[in-house]
């Protein structure tokens, strides 16, 4: 090859050589950019935690959602994992629910996708959701797996602090869960806020845990059900409306005398009789010692007296036979036993609260509420702000003191005597209630209740205790009622 062969072919080769340079030039220049955006979209993966629902907070703003940190780790082939043995790097995040989670009735549970199934999350579902996920950004390779040196970020790891109040205070709730948790297996509590009408607590036993609901619903004992909220018998407490109704038609009955004999016959079918709890009677009683004493014969006759229109009219005034708080399916409306016509016996089981009377722990709150106002009602509300507080009146101040009046005899002296040397001048009435379930042991079950407020010279709190298949309020709900009284005089002192 001569010299001028070889220098043709190197002057092609530098030819060659400067056009590749230009064109590594051009795409180093102008096109730099959307390379690295390739190549950083190729490199990256993002996985979601969870999806993002705003918090719920009770009234003073303690958070009632969002209460425990936990801690998810990223595996080296890119997936979630909640065992440290895995991790390849953990993240920190609020986890909606834990062990933590006080009022798991009333918050209710999400579905797998963020969506309410229940309680609040269920009424506000959509003032509750968010278009943010919970979720992680990383560096990564071709198959997702995470690099030593790569991005890591966090989207979302705090709550929000715009979210939801509810009317609940943090600590009469877990002060009622406590005492709850200490006494009564399956049953409610209900706290009112007199005044304002504003639920404070509600309690629902047995509990169930947020974090495995399929285990709840295989459970014998339902407990994903708000007892404060289902229809239970109502036994002795519906005296009260029964006190009410005839005191509003006769307000000297309050000092009539009565004769328990422990039997009153029936009208309607021969040789029956009406039973009072004291099998040898009360003897002579007046109407407002009847009602400490739970007379049940004193009662008999003053539901004669009213004819079952009156008894009624006045439930329906009290708050029975509706649902308060407008969120599904979840409450019972309950039974007043509203019909064209009676017999004489419904009208003697509707004077005592037996039969086919049925009512909620919350309805019941709502009454005992109405009578420690002074016969003022308002709606009943467990969102803040929610529900207009107006007042209409129910039953006429006189009757309401001296309803009130009576329900504090009933702890003096009569059936919540266990309950009388509560310095806190409770007052109450308690109630058992005949179920007609018979149990697997031949015994029929009695509900336990105890209806109260406190303190009496200057009411603060309406309570509710029920205890299902408690035998009687004054052997299953009035310790625990007085016990909630005192440690809430703890947290809040009350001034007498």
């Amino acid at each position: 090859m001569n010299n001028m062969r070889i220098k043709q072919l190197f002057a092609a080769l530098c030819c060659v050589m400067f056009l590749l340079s230009l064109k590594i030039g051009y795409y180093s220049v102008f096109k730099n950019s959307d390379s690295k955006n390739a190549v950083n979209a190729q490199s990256s993966a993002k996985l979601t935690i969870s999806n993002k629902r705003k918090p719920i907070f009770d009234r003073n703003g303690i958070p009632l959602t969002e209460r425990e940190i936990s801690v998810l780790h990223l595996t080296k082939n890119g997936t979630l994992s909640s065992s440290e043995f895995e991790s390849f790097k953990s993240f920190p995040f609020f986890k909606r629910y834990s062990s933590k989670t006080p009022a798991t009735h009333i918050l209710g549970y999400i579905s797998d996708d963020g969506k309410g199934l229940s309680g609040i999350e269920k009424y506000l579902d959509e003032k509750l959701k968010t278009p943010n996920n919970l979720s992680i950004e990383y560096e990564s390779d071709a198959l997702g797996r995470p690099l030593n040196d790569g991005f890591f970020e966090v989207e979302n790891p705090n709550p929000s602090p715009n979210g939801i109040k509810l009317t609940i205070d943090y600590h009469i709730q877990k002060i009622a869960e406590n005492v709850m948790d200490e006494y009564i297996q399956n049953g409610s509590a209900v706290i009112i806020d007199t005044k304002t009408f504003e639920i404070l607590a509600m309690v629902s036993r047995p509990d169930f845990s947020k974090e495995n609901i399929p285990e709840a619903y295989s459970q014998t004992n339902s407990p994903l059900l708000n007892r404060a909220l289902c229809a239970y018998n109502a036994g002795s407490i519906y005296k009260i409306v029964t006190a009410a109704a005839i005191l509003e038609k006769d307000f000297n009955y309050l000092n009539s005398y009565f004769y328990c004999s422990g039997q009153y016959p029936s009208a309607n079918e021969e040789n029956h009789v009406f039973h009072c709890h004291k099998k040898d009677g009360h003897g002579y009683t007046m109407f407002s010692d009847g009602f400490a004493k739970s007379c049940n014969c004193t009662f008999f006759e003053a539901g004669k007296n009213l004819g079952a229109e009156n008894l009624v009219e006045t439930a329906k005034k009290l708050g029975f036979g509706t649902k308060h708080l407008k969120i599904g399916s979840e409450e019972a409306s309950g039974n007043v036993m509203e019909k064209s016509s009676y017999t004489e016996n419904d009208i003697l089981n509707m004077s005592i609260g037996q039969g086919e009377i049925l009512v909620t722990p919350l309805q019941c709150a709502v009454m005992t509420a109405t009578v420690a106002n002074g016969g003022m009602q308002k709606a009943v509300s467990i969102v803040k702000n929610e529900k207009s507080q107006s007042s209409q009146r129910v039953i006429s101040p006189s009757v309401a003191g001296a309803v009130a009046s009576m329900m504090r005899h009933c702890v003096l002296w009569g059936t919540g005597a266990s309950a009388a040397g509560n310095p806190l001048e409770i007052a109450g009435k308690t109630g058992s209630a005949e179920t007609g379930w018979l149990k697997e042991n031949s015994e029929y079950a009695v509900h336990g209740w105890f209806c109260g407020f406190f303190p009496y010279s200057a009411p603060k709190y309406a309570m509710v205790i029920f205890c299902e298949d408690g035998k009687s309020g004054a052997a299953s709900c009035v310790e625990p009622f007085s016990k909630i009284c005192e440690e809430i005089n703890k947290i809040y002192p009350i001034k007498q």
